[in-house]
């Protein structure tokens, strides 16, 4: 399945580099931002804040260490290996068995196919969102000035029918997967454009956050009434009452919901065949984590203090319903939502494309049908991998049903940056790193992926062993073509 060098025990790399080099450092940053900010903080934060409390702010604190614990192996790894494979180009190198291999990079693609899915039911729920009975005078408004008020129940109807969701879905796909067939400058202009755009709503929701409190200093201290104290304390703080909502043991449980929200640095090395210049994958990662972590932090300290963690939990567009209580009330409301839409758009199309790199990098290395790793003749992108990619995920998001998926997604990458960690270690004699910060954070990972849900990791372990029964049909077909062919 794989060719080695029996000298070296490298990968023989048996392709020219066929992907064109278009891609800038701002892009690559984009890519990393546009993925990290996708449905992290604008849907999943309320799960972590309903599980973990006021805890939550450790537990982002938690995901920006770990983050960069194992950013630091991405970069070192980037730098002697600047391919489209990226994780799994890492761990092939480094462990060099097709089984290991071939189950890492096969997760790790499900993983993005199921990211993804989340993304694209994140776009349709925000777009509904907009479209709620609250914002009915808007489209009345427009039929209004159109000269066509007298349809506006029929319009309303098909706007809000369930169908409408469906097909919000299927658009978010198709544009988007028609966008990455078309090219790679067209994909990373549009992801600047959208990156930029839900970067600077997260800061107007910072901005109004704290001129409101500023202007009601007592509202920061919402939460901290007696009756409130009391059912919080009960809640997370009597840990031999309540072993599984104390609070250091929900704050690493809540690590798995939340660590999508920082996976998205692991994209950047999938564009190492189609930057301009490689060597800028390091300076991008380090941008892309420090960018985040300051965007996460400061908007969850303004959310938390707006609203009451309990409130939080409870929503479905938190950030959305935070803004509803500052000065611009509705205005503001619908802003945030627009952010929604454009984050999970943006992380959507970002985690797209590395998906797509994954697969076209191990067709390329025989691990998967070789006919993944075809490229279009004018634009040279992988547009068999695309295709399959998007439509899988589309398939998952059409179900509806992702909750458990989903979780298993952060718990995918979590078991990713550990095998990339020990990869670093592995090949310290040529990344030349310093093995304390990738053993740092092989220790974070394992506490992590210990606190994880039970059924969580039940449905991970199903998902893996589907894998690992695929990889030995494909090896016995594999023999027996052999054999035939002999």
């Amino acid at each position: 399945m794989l060719e080695m060098d029996e000298e070296d025990g490298a990968f023989q790399v048996p392709y020219e580099r066929r992907l064109i080099r278009r891609l800038n450092l701002a892009e690559a940053v984009t890519i990393g931002v546009g993925a990290s900010i996708g449905a992290g903080i604008f849907t999943a934060i309320k799960l972590a804040v309903w599980e973990a409390g006021i805890g939550s702010i450790l537990t982002f604190s938690l995901c920006g260490a770990t983050a960069f614990l194992v950013g630091y192996s991405y970069i070192k790894l980037s730098s002697i290996f600047p391919e489209s494979g990226a994780s799994y180009t890492y761990i092939a190198r480094a462990f060099k068995h097709p089984f290991v291999v071939f189950v890492s990079g096969c997760t790790l693609w499900f993983a993005y196919v199921v990211a993804c899915s989340t993304y694209t039911v994140g776009f349709a729920n925000y777009f509904g969102y907009v479209l709620s009975w609250e914002t009915r005078w808007m489209v009345d408004f427009l039929l209004e000035i159109n000269g066509l008020h007298s349809i506006s129940n029929l319009v309303w109807s098909l706007v809000m029918s369930s169908y409408t969701k469906k097909l919000l879905m299927v658009a978010l796909t198709a544009v988007f997967t028609v966008l990455n067939i078309i090219g790679v400058s067209e994909t990373g202009r549009i992801q600047t454009v959208m990156v930029v755009g839900k970067v600077l709503i997260l800061l107007f929701f910072v901005a109004v956050g704290f001129a409101e409190i500023l202007s009601r200093p007592k509202l920061i201290f919402t939460s901290l009434q007696p009756e409130i104290l009391i059912s919080q304390f009960y809640t997370h703080y009597i840990p031999l009452l309540l072993p599984f909502k104390d609070p250091l043991w929900a704050t690493f449980s809540a690590v798995a919901t939340i660590l999508i929200a920082f996976e998205g640095f692991d994209l950047i090395p999938t564009t190492g065949e189609e930057l301009k210049d490689p060597k800028v994958i390091g300076k991008a990662i380090f941008i892309t984590i420090i960018t985040i972590l300051i965007i996460y932090t400061l908007t969850l300290v303004t959310l938390l203090s707006l609203v009451p963690w309990y409130q939080i939990g409870e929503s479905e567009a938190p950030l959305a319903e935070a803004m509803r209580e500052t000065w611009l009330g509705g205005w503001g409301e619908v802003i945030l939502a627009v952010g929604g839409i454009l984050s999970t758009a943006s992380a959507f199309n970002a985690t797209l494309f590395g998906a797509s790199r994954l697969m076209y990098a191990m067709a390329r290395e025989k691990i998967l049908p070789e006919r993944l790793s075809y490229l279009s003749r004018k634009e040279r992108v992988p547009y068999i991998s695309i295709l399959s990619t998007s439509l899988l995920s589309l398939v998952f998001a059409l179900t509806e049903n992702l909750e458990l998926v989903a979780s298993m997604t952060g718990v995918t990458f979590m078991l990713i940056f550990l095998l990339v960690s020990v990869s670093n270690v592995r090949l310290k004699s040529k990344t030349k790193s310093n093995v304390i910060i990738p053993l740092a954070a092989i220790a974070l990972l394992t506490l992590f992926l210990l606190t994880v849900k039970l059924y969580i990791t039940g449905g991970f372990l199903l998902l893996v062993g589907a894998i690992i029964t695929l990889y030995f049909i494909l090896r016995r077909t594999q023999a027996k073509q052999g054999m035939a062919t002999a």
